[in-house]
Parts: C-alpha cells; structure tokens; sequence
C-alpha cells in the first residue's frame, strides 16, 4: 500500500530477485574457484545488507524491481560459496554431514528471524514517522554489512590457512589435513564456466 504496488508489480519485483540469483550462481561458484570462497562471502554479504538497507528507501515499483535484482546478484554467491568453503574444510566422508548441519541451522534461521522480524516490524512503526517494514530493511541489512566486514577475519579458505591448527597433536593435524588433502586430489577439476552456464539453462 505504501508503494501502491498492484499484485502485477509484486510478484514482478518478487520474479526480478530469483531471475538474478539464477543467472549468477553459477558465475559466482566459479569466480569463489579462483580467488577464494572467504572473499567472495565477504562481498556477498556486505553488498546483500547494502541491497537491503537501501530497499528501505524505495519509493515505487520500478525502484523496488532494480534493487530486488540487485538483491538476487548480491545474494547468489552466498550458499554455493558456503558449500564450496565447507568442501575445502572437511573430507569427503564427512562433508554430507556438515552439509546437513549447515542447512539446518540455515532453516532454524528462518525460524528464529521470521519471528524476529515480524516483532522488529511492530516496535518501529511509526518510530521518526517512518513504517515498521522499512526500518524492519534498515536495521537487519546493517549486521550484515558488518559481518560481511569482519568474514576475511573470523573465516579461513582451509585447514592450512590457519594458525590455530598449528595448537593441535601433531599426529591429529597431519590426518585432518592427509584427509581434506585426498578429497582434494580426487575431485574432479570444475568444467569451463561455458559449459556450466549451458548445462544449467538447458
């Protein structure tokens, strides 16, 4: 009602994220290949929270369709490049089950921040004369931004990568890191970034 969106416009906007977050997972899984899945969270994380804390200004339609793309762009990169970092870190005898650790806190997020949201939404209506939903974009794209600011910090691109691996047994060190090592060696190599982009539009 704020926006005077008709029922067309909203699902319009709702399409334009999932065109981009489509069209760019792919893209993005290859460029976390070659510069590292840490850097490429990092940016996700970042310009998604700047996406959301700018929806919050929208003031039509067509301001909302151009940040919802944005938003899906942004947002794309952020679980292949998780599953590429998980598979750098565990073996492949123990990568399905961090995988299902990883997507079920993912779930219980949803939960948790569904609730939150709508409580969030409640409090600040009206707060400065400005509606629930636009603070609701504000201030949860704000923690994201800083998140994504501190990732390159509290994340590491492997085992090898850290120092606090160095803490551990010897002999536990060598086997974790013989482990990742052989899932390594036996994956094989990701195809042309050509050939996936065909194989996921086909």
């Amino acid at each position: 009602q704020d926006l005077a969106l008709t029922a067309q416009s909203f699902g319009v906007a709702s399409g334009f994220f999932y065109l981009s977050y489509g069209l760019m997972q792919v893209p993005s899984n290859h460029l976390a290949s070659r510069i590292g899945p840490v850097r490429v969270l990092a940016v996700s994380t970042i310009s998604w929270g700047a996406v959301s804390a700018a929806t919050s200004l929208v003031g039509d339609a067509a301001a909302l369709c151009a940040l919802r793309f944005l938003l899906g762009l942004a947002e794309s990169a952020f679980y292949p490049g998780c599953l590429f970092l998980l598979s750098r870190w565990f073996p492949p005898q123990s990568l399905g089950r961090a995988v299902a650790l990883f997507a079920t806190a993912t779930s219980a997020g949803g939960l948790l921040s569904t609730a939150g949201s709508g409580l969030l939404m409640q409090l600040t209506d009206g707060v400065r004369g400005v509606r629930g939903w636009r603070w609701l974009l504000l201030l949860e794209g704000l923690p994201a931004i800083a998140l994504g600011a501190c990732t390159p910090l509290l994340l590491a691109e492997s085992p090898e990568a850290t120092s606090w691996l160095r803490g551990w047994p010897p002999r536990r060190r060598d086997a974790l890191l013989a482990a990742v090592g052989r899932g390594r060696r036996s994956a094989a190599p990701p195809p042309p970034l050509k050939r996936s982009l065909r194989t996921t539009l086909r």
